[in-house]
């Protein structure tokens, strides 16, 4: 017996329910994103985040010399 009260069996069932229940598709209203579009995405957000730490570098750099 589980702590819950609930025994091996009972946890298995209602794991195997949960995964039948919910889907793996993907939702409505979603598409999906090719592996092109996701190598954009990720060059784009690393471009935008070392844009980021250069910029944040350099007001480092202003005020240390005032």
């Amino acid at each position: 017996m589980a702590p819950n009260g609930l025994g091996y069996e009972q946890l298995s069932d209602l794991a195997v329910n949960f995964i039948s229940t919910h889907q793996t598709e993907n939702p409505r209203g979603f598409s999906e994103v090719g592996e092109n579009k996701q190598l954009l995405i990720a060059i784009v957000v690393c471009s935008f985040i070392q844009l980021l730490i250069l910029i944040f570098n350099h007001f480092i750099i202003i005020f240390e010399h005032i």
